[in-house]
Formats: C-alpha cells, sequence, structure tokens
C-alpha cells in the first residue's frame, strides 16, 4: 500500500492494513502459478457488509459495516484491508437481536461516519491500492468487487443509495458472484446449499472467526476465492452479475469471455413475482432500456482494455438456485 516515505503514506496507514494470519497463501514450496488470461481480472476486492435487522424486519435494512479484502489474482494471496462500520440515519439504534448476531455495539455505529463519507473513504483506499487515477478515475487495473451473492450490492447497497439519494458508483454495480463462480468451477448444479461454510467444506476448511461479523466473513470469502485463484478457475477472472439499473434490489446475469470478447446476457434474476409476467414487447422494451442504461457505465469500468466492448447478448442457461 505503499512505503513510509511516499506523499499518502499517513493516509494509506490509516485505511488499509495488511492481512494477517490469512490462510490462503500458496502452500511452501509449491511451483508458480501460471501467468493470468490476458484480460483476466487483475485484483478482486472481497466485500461482504452487514446491516441492521430484526426479528420481526420492520425497518429498511442499513449498511452498519463495509469490510473488503483485497486479492491479488496472479499470486493467490490477500494483500491488504479496509474496514469501516457504518452509522445507520434511519433508524440510529441497533436492536439487540442486530447486536448479538453481528457483534456491532451501539458504540461502534455512533462513533462511525455515515455511508455517503464511508464510499468516499472506499474510494481513496481503492485509489492507495492503485486501481484508480485519483484525478480523473481512470482505472489502471482490470478488477472488480466480489461478494458471496448478489445480495450486498444489490438487496443493501443499490437500494440504501436509491432511498438516500447517495451517487451509486458504476465500479459498485459490476462485480463477481464468487458463490456462483464456486458452483460454475465444481459443475454443481444449483446454487441452493452452497453457503458459505458449505463452500469451505467442500475444500477442506473450516469458518474462521465469528460467523456474520463482515470482517470475519469478509476474509473467509477471500479464502474460498484464493483457493480458486490458485486453480486458476476461470469463472472467478471476470464479471458475472450487475446490479439492475432500472429496478434496485434486482440483479442481472452477465458472460465475461476471458481472454476473448466480453458479452452479457440481459436476464433478471430478481423476485419470482418480477418473472414471465410481462409481454415479449414490454420485456424486450425493458432489456432494451437496461443495455442502454448499462452503456452508460460499460463494463469497461471494470474491466478495461481492447477486448471489453458494449454489451453483446449472448446466450446464458440459467443456474437453479439463483434468485
Amino acid at each position: 500500500c505503499g512505503g513510509p516515505g511516499s506523499r499518502a503514506a499517513s493516509h494509506r496507514r490509516a485505511l488499509c492494513t495488511m492481512v494477517r494470519g490469512a490462510p490462503s497463501s500458496a502452500p511452501s514450496g509449491a511451483p508458480p502459478l501460471p501467468p493470468l488470461p490476458a484480460s483476466a481480472l487483475q485484483t478482486l476486492l472481497v466485500l461482504d457488509v452487514e446491516a441492521t435487522c430484526d426479528q420481526p424486519q420492520r425497518a429498511p435494512h442499513e449498511i452498519i459495516e463495509w469490510p473488503v479484502v483485497a486479492v491479488d489474482a496472479a499470486t493467490a494471496m490477500p494483500i491488504a484491508e479496509f474496514h469501516r462500520y457504518v452509522r445507520p440515519t434511519e433508524v440510529p439504534q441497533l436492536s439487540p437481536f442486530c447486536q448479538k448476531l453481528t457483534g456491532i455495539a451501539q458504540a461502534d455505529v455512533d462513533a462511525a461516519s455515515t455511508l455517503d463519507v464511508v464510499l468516499a473513504e472506499f474510494d481513496e483506499w481503492i485509489a492507495d491500492l492503485g486501481l484508480v487515477d485519483r484525478a480523473t478515475g481512470t482505472h489502471l487495473q482490470r478488477w472488480a468487487l466480489a461478494t458471496d451473492g448478489p445480495w450486498d450490492l444489490n438487496s443493501f447497497l443499490a437500494r440504501e443509495c436509491a432511498r438516500k439519494g447517495i451517487d451509486e458508483r458504476a465500479h459498485l454495480r459490476q462485480y463477481v458472484n464468487i458463490r456462483k463462480a464456486f458452483v460454475r468451477s465444481h459443475k454443481l448444479r444449483t446454487l441452493r446449499g452452497c453457503s458459505l461454510d458449505a463452500q469451505l467444506s467442500r475444500i477442506g476448511l473450516k469458518f474462521e472467526g465469528r460467523p456474520h461479523s463482515g470482517r470475519d466473513d469478509a476474509r473467509n470469502i477471500a479464502r474460498v476465492l484464493c483457493w480458486m485463484l490458485r486453480r486458476r478457475s476461470v469463472h472467478c477472472l471476470s464479471i458475472n452479475e450487475a446490479a439492475d439499473p432500472a429496478v434496485p434490489g434486482r440483479y442481472i446475469a452477465l458472460s465475461y469471455g476471458v481472454g476473448g470478447g466480453v458479452g452479457g446476457t440481459l436476464v433478471v434474476r430478481g423476485p419470482k413475482k418480477a418473472r414471465g409476467k410481462k409481454a415479449k414487447a414490454e420485456r424486450a422494451a425493458d432489456e432494451a432500456a437496461r443495455e442502454r442504461a448499462l452503456g452508460e457505465a460499460p463494463p469497461t469500468a471494470a474491466v478495461p482494455g481492447p477486448d471489453s466492448g458494449g454489451l453483446v447478448v449472448t446466450a446464458e442457461p440459467a443456474v437453479a438456485g439463483a434468485a
């Protein structure tokens, strides 16, 4: 994250910490990993948010923890972390259920910044990592966020940004769904039953830390990602989902070719009630509108390069249990 003599060293020390004790490093004496495909992602930022919750849930969810683990795809190792608690503004008081589940105390969020400020600090951290040019916003590497499912960015972030009028950056709308990548890399037939614990168990690992701690969840998701990266699974080397720009809370399944062209299927896998109830003409109009909207923030925002043009509609089989 930069040497002690760099211009932004103090800021980097405040925002960026190296991952300690991460069990995802390559085994001692292992041969070097093969090079990545030319158009593969170079850095993945594993995110797992925590949000306000209660039983029953009456108020909208608000993000209260924003933890990220940066993973270098070439070495298949975590390289840095970003962590912030977030102060909720719609319902500032955390429920006893939420505090017990997440381990986040009321004092943690009371002392924290609001979501808009945390996102701005996250942007600074991304620039500190050398992923974007601070002055122009130009991407300097091929990188993307990575999550365990679509919920963090679609169900939580997109809806909260829409309610509060917060700018939802282009790089927060396209991501690698690690759960989907894991299912496809293992040739499984469904996403059902493929929880984080199940993924870890399948590769011979156990969850480390506290479940529902955003930081510990993100670190364990990063362990799964590093396992796949060491095996050069192409499924985790390209963006495979994007937030639906037409409807906050829904997402679009994308299919990007690693080492070739870029394509995306405009297939909405959102709430079941939204499926199959529109006439063909209305559905075609919706998909055209989404394609135009995505064209305003095309895949080049996260996967720049000569092979990453606008969206091209391609065929992609549905994965059972994606909703």
